[in-house]
């Protein structure tokens, strides 16, 4: 619960949040991903600091079956929570210095305000809630698929970019990458 504190003292968060306020938390980081990329870069140094201050119990920490694995399990908040820093995790790695393949490199921090603003558009939204809406347990790692290309396809129609449509796709399937194994984003060939 320290190192809780330190991220969100860090960015100026209410010390308070942890992860039975995830959606809260997801919302005041998004604020600050929405001010600039100078904040972008604040959130990502913060991460950092995060990950190291867990050292290897990062991954457990963020695991959305074991954040669920408590008492009074709420999935809403554990999954934006999870999301929020694996998201935060791709973001300020992969994504930020780009895919594997240089002719689609995607910089975060160049595109970063068409890539944001993807998330305010009726295709993001639709892709997030039938996902939302629709997840079990018997569907889970198909719906994340088909997701992750609904993504993939929210963010080509808003950046006309290859990159950014991998960037899309990318940065939701990384977040199950340890439930859901094999699963991979596809770049539109046109």
């Amino acid at each position: 619960m320290e190192i809780q504190v330190q991220f969100n003292e860090l960015l100026g968060l209410n010390p308070d949040l942890y992860w039975r306020n995830g959606t809260v938390l997801n919302q005041q980081i998004n604020k600050l991903l929405a001010m600039n990329t100078t904040e972008l870069v604040k959130v990502c140094n913060a991460r950092t600091q995060f990950y190291q201050c867990l050292g290897t119990s990062y991954y457990a920490c963020m695991n959305l079956f074991n954040i669920l694995d408590t008492s009074d399990p709420d999935f809403t908040n554990a999954f934006d929570y999870t999301r929020t820093y694996i998201g935060l995790e791709f973001m300020c790695n992969a994504g930020f210095e780009g895919e594997f393949d240089p002719s689609l490199l995607v910089e975060v921090v160049t595109q970063w305000t068409c890539l944001y603003s993807v998330q305010t558009t009726k295709g993001y939204t639709d892709c997030m809630n039938k996902f939302t809406y629709n997840v079990a347990p018997a569907n889970f790692c198909n719906l994340v698929d088909q997701t992750g290309q609904c993504l993939s396809a929210a963010y080509m129609s808003s950046c006309a970019d290859k990159g950014a449509a991998w960037y899309g796709c990318e940065n939701f399937r990384f977040t199950f990458d340890q439930t859901c194994w094999g699963l991979r984003c596809n770049v539109p060939q046109n």
